[in-house]
């Protein structure tokens, strides 16, 4: 996914279903933003993420040979060029939260 073909994501779901709610999360973990755009869809209530982080370009492990010592990890990223990452989900009536929408699970919701 790049980000022109995000936000070309974006205006054809505001085109065609309307958007409810959007806004933009920090992750907890490590670097970047969530991107949350939830509506009214073919199959009820959904939601489209967007998980935009730094793109990683070199990963540095140091080990320590002293007892007890866990290795670490050093990431390098970089400052211009940045990864996205898309998920769809739909809201569970049975469970009441939201379920992830695979391309395998397609035919069974289409049923």
């Amino acid at each position: 996914m790049t980000k022109d073909r995000w936000l070309d994501l974006k205006d054809k779901i505001k085109d065609k279903f309307g958007i409810k709610d959007q806004r933009v999360e920090k992750l907890e973990e490590g670097e970047g933003k969530r991107e949350i755009i939830e509506f009214s869809g073919p199959l009820g209530k959904m939601k489209i993420e967007c998980i935009i982080r730094p793109k990683v370009l070199e990963k540095k492990v140091h080990y320590t040979h002293r007892q007890g010592a866990t290795a670490e990890v050093e990431y390098i990223t970089s400052n211009s060029e940045k990864t996205y990452k898309i998920g769809a989900y739909r809201w569970g009536t049975a469970d009441q939260e939201w379920e992830e929408i695979r391309a395998s699970n397609l035919e069974n919701l289409a049923q």
